[in-house]
């Protein structure tokens, strides 16, 4: 069965605090850093076949633009008159039977109507943690506290030698 990862896009970006940043200059910005997120994610973990991220649309989104593929990440724009949270639920109603859906928002109508057709939900906090960038340690820089003693006592006696230290 196929996993599939249904997101409410503006609700994470919107209630999480990690775009805010990125809100203070667009809402655009916002939406490409919340996407590129879920990429640096997609390419560490593969735990889902597809993550689908739903955006509210508006009149100014023309047809051709309000679905693309962005990466690893399916981002659609619902339709004109249409929210976000309506299209979760339509998408909810039809592919549920085909697919395992997680559906990640904070709002309570979608969330129960996500309970109420059996697919897992998963709070945006959850979700954030999910994604955090876990980057690995840094090697530590070579110096004689990383040294066996042996060799630091190599590397010393060499010292002493050059510098003529008894």
């Amino acid at each position: 069965m196929k996993k599939v990862m249904l997101i409410d896009g503006y609700n994470v970006v919107r209630r999480t605090g990690a775009f805010d940043r990125a809100l203070d200059r667009s809402l655009e910005a916002a939406r490409d850093a919340f996407i590129e997120r879920i990429k640096i994610y997609c390419l560490k973990k593969r735990a889902f076949d597809e993550i689908i991220v739903v955006f509210d649309g508006s009149a100014k989104v023309s047809f051709e633009s309000q679905r693309y593929k962005n990466g690893p990440v399916n981002v659609i724009f619902s339709a004109s008159g249409e929210s976000a949270d309506d299209f979760i639920t339509t998408f909810l109603r039809n592919k549920l039977a085909s697919s395992r859906i997680t559906v990640v928002s904070d709002d309570n109508y979608v969330t129960n109507s996500a309970r109420a057709f059996g697919a897992d939900v998963m709070p945006c906090g959850d979700f954030m943690e999910l994604t955090r960038s876990q980057r690995q340690p840094q090697e530590a820089p070579a110096d004689e506290k990383t040294l066996d003693t042996k060799a630091a006592a190599a590397i010393n006696e060499q010292l002493r030698k050059k510098w003529r230290i008894n």
